[in-house]
């Protein structure tokens, strides 16, 4: 395949360590980069078109594999939708089976979206929308790879959002969500219906003011108990223990390394 790549915004591995997913957001595509295992060379094999390969594919952010490698899905800005995508485990190549958009009226549920993440289980996929302040939260059948949205909901105006980022623990119940207005992370709990409760967000501390501005990525460890957030203008990551707060002085607060 020939690149022609406009504006890479991300990429993403998928979990069995043989694809690469990379979005082109201002080209309307996205591309498979097939990997070799055992060199981490990479080529680039496939690039999927809006309206040729895959429809509402418009602003791609992010390209999604599901935890079992069956499936991929295509978080689209512009699109105001997720594609869903059957995916081939020898070659990573993907052929479109879905796109997940709202009805006419009520494009607002997907407008702007530009981060998800999935659950471990993979049968829950959350969505982040800046532009429209809003969380919403799909049902996958892991068998057809198809998604139904279960739950959209804005948050409130006092809440200072601006949601950038999500991840997910390991249980499947805590949701992580970075808010760039408030340089701050709430937290949600998992609901059986796919709705996403409101636990708590960290305030940040008179002694931190600055060093968390715009807090936007999110990582957290693999077994659930570091939360890592990262400053867009304090030029910072802060660390939490999930539960608890780093630092000695903590309130909640966790510790930022500048």
């Amino acid at each position: 395949a020939q690149n022609n790549f406009e504006l890479l915004i991300s990429l993403n591995l998928s979990p069995d360590g043989k694809s690469i997913y990379v979005a082109d957001f201002d080209g309307n595509q996205v591309g498979l980069i097939t990997r070799d295992p055992s060199s981490g060379t990479v080529e680039l094999a496939t690039i999927y078109e809006d309206g040729k390969d895959g429809e509402n594919l418009g602003g791609p952010e992010a390209v999604l594999v599901s935890p079992d490698n069956k499936h991929a899905y295509v978080v689209a800005f512009f699109g105001s939708s997720v594609g869903a995508f059957l995916r081939d485990q020898q070659s990573g190549e993907l052929t479109q089976i879905q796109s997940l958009k709202p009805k006419e009226g009520n494009e607002e549920l997907f407008f702007g979206m530009e981060a998800a993440s999935f659950s471990p289980d993979g049968t829950r996929l959350v969505l982040v929308s800046p532009p429209s302040d809003r969380l919403a939260v799909c049902a996958r059948d892991p068998e057809s790879g198809q998604l139904s949205l279960l739950w959209s909901q804005p948050f409130q105006v006092e809440q200072q959002p601006d949601p950038g980022r999500v991840v997910i623990g390991p249980q499947g119940k805590k949701v992580h969500v970075s808010l760039r207005k408030q340089g701050s992370v709430a937290t949600f709990l998992m609901q059986e219906s796919g709705e996403l409760a409101w636990q708590s967000s960290w305030q940040v501390p008179a002694h931190l003011a600055g060093l968390t501005d715009f807090t936007n990525g999110l990582a957290l460890t693999q077994n659930g108990v570091h939360l890592y957030s990262s400053s867009m203008l304090g030029d910072s990551i802060t660390v939490f223990q999930v539960g608890h707060a780093l630092s000695g002085d903590d309130n909640g607060c966790g510790q930022a390394c500048p």
